[in-house]
């Protein structure tokens, strides 16, 4: 299964190149393996500390973060950006609307925040005010009817923040 996945993962890498970064979710073995652009880690997975060891410095670092002692932790130890959940979703369930926690881990690391959880064109507008580095949006997306036109009106959105 892992040989599987591996040579699936070097094969989206090799369509992919270098046009975006490509990065590998919770497995610092496999983003090791197909030479992703790096990794992004949760709180239950490798700490980030061992995960910059292994990656280097040249790799992306990416940590997700549910309080202000997390994100300094992560800061410290090396990650290049947090993501912090906006919203409660299918796939977030401890996520809450995170509103004053966004606020509180801003003022304490100086790294970017992707918003994550929720978000779609009807909860976009409710981050504004917040200084968000990114938003990672999946079922707003995969659930549409029209998924480019969904993406499309996403980005409209974005870019008029």
């Amino acid at each position: 299964m892992a040989l599987e996945v591996s040579a699936l993962l070097k094969e989206m890498r090799s369509i992919i190149g270098r046009k975006v970064p490509f990065l590998i979710n919770d497995r610092l073995d496999i983003a090791l393996a197909v030479d992703a652009d790096g990794l992004h880690v949760g709180q239950n997975d490798l700490p980030a500390s061992v995960c910059r060891h292994f990656l280097g410095k040249d790799k992306i670092l990416g940590v997700s973060v549910g309080s202000v002692e997390e994100a300094v932790l992560a800061e410290k130890d090396g990650a290049d950006y947090l993501s912090v959940a906006a919203f409660q979703t299918g796939t977030k369930q401890e996520a809450v609307e995170v509103f004053e926690i966004f606020k509180e881990i801003q003022k304490a690391v100086s790294i970017p925040i992707i918003a994550v959880g929720g978000i779609n064109l009807e909860t976009l507008p409710l981050l504004a005010g917040l200084k968000i580095g990114g938003f990672a949006v999946m079922s707003a997306i995969m659930e549409s009817d029209d998924a480019e036109e969904t993406a499309d009106e996403l980005l409209d959105k974005i870019h008029s923040r």
